[in-house]
């Protein structure tokens, strides 16, 4: 095994620990990736505001790049990947809640055209639909807590089988979801969704 000497730390250290620089003769860094990963942080923690001007820069110069390398290394480790998003969600449910609550918070002007577009579909389904359900009916759905998560908060109506794909707007086909599930499920049927996150893992 190979080893150089690291001009931060003083210590000789395996190649594979060095890393690369293609305008050196031997074609790796001075710096161990130790070393290199801790002056990076000190780098960060110095201007914190700087810092992420730069990531976003990056981040938008080599996007392409960056998304095709993303995707390569999710599909690499993708079993793993889900595993431990799972075991996350299962975790710390009420903190992704509360992201997911900013999210849409922070993007409501963004996404509303799309989401007029949706509601106006729904309406234009429902108002053609020969089922009409009674405000009784309606306040006891919306008492119910989420099918999915159990949860009492930010609850919502949706159809087992969706409108979109042939579903009726009656007591039957109608479930009490929070708005994240209900955003997780988007236009899958009842069916389909459970089994899509059996296969992911979840509960």
């Amino acid at each position: 095994m190979e080893y150089k000497v690291c001009t931060s730390c003083n210590k000789e250290t395996p190649l594979d620990l060095m890393g690369k620089d293609k305008g050196s003769k031997d074609g790796y860094n001075i710096y161990c990736k130790p070393c290199v990963k801790m002056r990076s942080q000190k780098t960060r923690d110095l201007d914190p505001g700087q810092n992420r001007i730069w990531q976003i820069a990056y981040a938008q110069k080599n996007r392409k790049s960056k998304s095709e390398k993303d995707l390569k290394r999710y599909y690499s480790k993708k079993e793993e990947i889900l595993i431990k998003n799972a075991e996350y969600r299962k975790t710390n449910h009420e903190s992704k809640l509360e992201i997911e609550r900013a999210s849409r918070d922070k993007n409501k002007e963004k996404n509303r055209p799309s989401k007029n577009a949706r509601q106006s579909v729904r309406n234009r389904l429902v108002s053609d639909s020969k089922y009409v359900i009674i405000y009784k009916d309606l306040k006891r759905i919306y008492s119910q807590p989420c099918l999915n998560c159990g949860t009492n908060e930010n609850q919502s109506l949706d159809h087992k089988i969706p409108l979109s794909r042939g579903g009726e707007h009656r007591i039957g086909n109608i479930m009490t979801l929070c708005q994240p599930c209900n955003a997780s499920k988007n236009a899958k049927t009842i069916m389909e969704w459970k089994l899509a996150k059996i296969k992911k893992g979840d509960d």
